[in-house]
């Protein structure tokens, strides 16, 4: 049919806690479907969630990825105050 390409996004919640473990579960994030992996096209993506967390700490975020160049441009750029780790 088409090529498409799914970029997925988890976070820790950090306002619940594992009784067990005492540490924050890991839940799916957005999901963002895109028919390009280029940088414009992650970069529109970063930005709409910079803004949905601007109320949040970016400095103490940490963003994992695979080592994609357009990935990596987008993150470095949008997410320039946070800790990226590949």
């Amino acid at each position: 049919m088409c090529n498409i390409h799914v970029t997925v996004t988890c976070y820790e919640n950090l306002s619940d806690v594992r009784p067990r473990s005492g540490v924050p579960p890991i839940f799916l994030g957005p999901i963002f479907i895109h028919d390009n992996s280029d940088f414009e096209t992650y970069a529109f993506c970063f930005d709409h969630l910079r803004n949905k967390l601007s109320d949040s700490a970016l400095n103490k975020l940490v963003i994992g990825s695979d080592d994609e160049r357009a990935l990596v441009k987008a993150i470095t750029t949008i997410f320039h105050s946070s800790i990226h780790v590949l």
